[in-house]
């Protein structure tokens, strides 16, 4: 609650309580385009078995890692708000920032040594070059465009 008083003529705010008030709203609202933007993205990868084109989000593939793992936090600290995707549980390299803007990445390439009843499959660890498949800056960007909108309905 604000409080303000007139006395005789001076005016006081209680600034203290305009603070608080303002960091709840941001952190309301950082909270709020976070979570859209979390939407969003996860929205646009969709689950098919065929590999996206380049420049397309990407496809899920069964397990939904990707898309389960996009996480936002707002951090009052720094007042702002961190989205993206979390590395994935099991996995090596950075294949979600690989995603996102093309690169390389490691993964595992297994294969069966030996012959006969020795036979063993093996798995060694190489590097492979991903193509570009944005989902983050395309959500991110979609939300900029409503974010006046939002702010605007949160001044009361």
């Amino acid at each position: 609650m604000i409080n303000f008083r007139a006395d005789g003529g001076n005016a006081y705010l209680d600034s203290t309580a305009v603070l608080l008030a303002s960091d709840r709203t941001l952190k309301r609202l950082l909270g709020l385009f976070g979570a859209r933007v979390r939407l969003r993205a996860r929205q646009s990868i969709r689950r098919e078995d065929t590999v996206a084109d380049p420049g397309d989000p990407p496809h899920s593939h069964g397990d939904d890692l990707l898309k389960e793992g996009i996480r936002y936090d707002v951090d009052m600290i720094g007042r702002r708000v961190i989205i993206g995707p979390i590395r994935l549980p099991g996995k090596i390299g950075d294949a979600p920032l690989s995603l996102e803007a093309g690169g390389e990445s490691e993964a595992y390439q297994w294969f069966w040594q030996g012959s006969g009843a020795g036979r063993q499959r093996q798995k060694k660890l190489v590097r492979t070059v991903v193509r570009a498949h944005a989902f983050m800056v395309p959500a991110l960007n979609r939300e900029l465009e409503g974010l006046d909108k939002l702010w605007a309905r949160s001044i009361r």
